[in-house]
């Protein structure tokens, strides 16, 4: 078809004898942009473009004016797990977005490796092909690797950099399991340089129950490990390294000892000179007491 100047290139395919809207087809080049599209006359007022071919290589599914080599207007349905391939410029192909077998969303890398995984309930894992067995999200570190399994780069002075907001009641809020650990720590803060009135820890509890128990809780289960110090608090500067203030009216400092030829309390203090080494001061309401 040879269309004159300025003029369209219309070509209609009218099938079942064109006596159905949706028997109606067209293929036509714009005059003004030279763009080829396929259209149909489904809704009996006007042509629908359905596919559209650019000139310049771009298509467009449900789109007029494709912005991009492939671009749609709807959902993609791709069958038999084939995914998203994408080629570099010297031709290796990586598989980048797939739905294998197992009925999970994979995100891989440029050398066909899986490294995201998206169950059907939700659960995301990072080098963790069976999320679903373990959480939400969870995120796999080879031995070797080198590298945190999380890491949070927080550059917003006014914001927590994690939050947990859990309506857990009977169970832990954070569990951490580390069989292995030997020489490192468990859990470490570090780098606190700039603290002025803030604290490196803060632990509050606001409930009003009576029932007995401890806001913190250090455990050594182990009877003989006897090399182990429950805790220890090395303070370099002149300050107290511990403080209690008691406000309510009980024992501040209680010591419930199952010692039988060791010392329940022991103070080393070989450098004090002019000082006291145990002075109680300021008892000026004792009467009977």
């Amino acid at each position: 078809l040879v269309a004159d100047e300025g003029t369209d290139a219309i070509l209609d395919l009218f099938a079942d004898q064109g006596d159905d809207n949706a028997d109606k087809w067209r293929m036509w080049v714009n005059a003004s942009d030279d763009d080829l599209h396929f259209s149909n006359y489904t809704s009996g007022t006007a042509w629908t473009d359905i596919l559209t071919l650019q000139d310049g290589g771009n298509v467009g599914i449900g789109v007029d004016g494709p912005v991009k080599k492939l671009q749609v207007d709807g959902a993609i349905l791709v069958k038999n797990n084939y995914g998203y391939v994408q080629q570099d410029a010297v031709g290796n192909s990586a598989t980048l977005l797939n739905l294998n077998g197992s009925d999970l969303l994979t995100i891989g890398d440029a050398t066909h490796v899986e490294d995201i995984y998206i169950a059907t309930a939700g659960s995301v894992g990072i080098d963790e092909s069976s999320p679903g067995s373990y959480g939400k999200l969870v995120v796999k570190v080879d031995d070797g690797e080198n590298v945190p399994g999380i890491f949070i780069n927080m550059d917003d002075t006014g914001e927590a950099a994690l939050k947990i907001d859990t309506e857990a009641a009977g169970v832990d809020v954070i569990d951490v399991t580390s069989p292995l650990t030997t020489t490192g720590n468990i859990l470490k803060i570090y780098d606190a340089n700039a603290l002025t009135t803030g604290r490196l820890f803060y632990m509050h509890s606001n409930s009003s129950t009576t029932d007995t128990r401890s806001l913190g809780l250090m455990h050594n289960k182990h009877a003989s490990a006897t090399g182990a110090t429950v805790l220890t608090l090395v303070q370099d500067a002149a300050q107290n390294a511990l403080f209690i203030d008691q406000n309510g009216n009980y024992t501040a400092l209680s010591i419930d000892s199952e010692a039988t030829t060791n010392d329940t309390f022991n103070i080393n203090d070989p450098e004090n000179t002019t000082g006291k080494v145990f002075s109680i001061t300021n008892a000026d309401a004792l009467t009977t007491g």
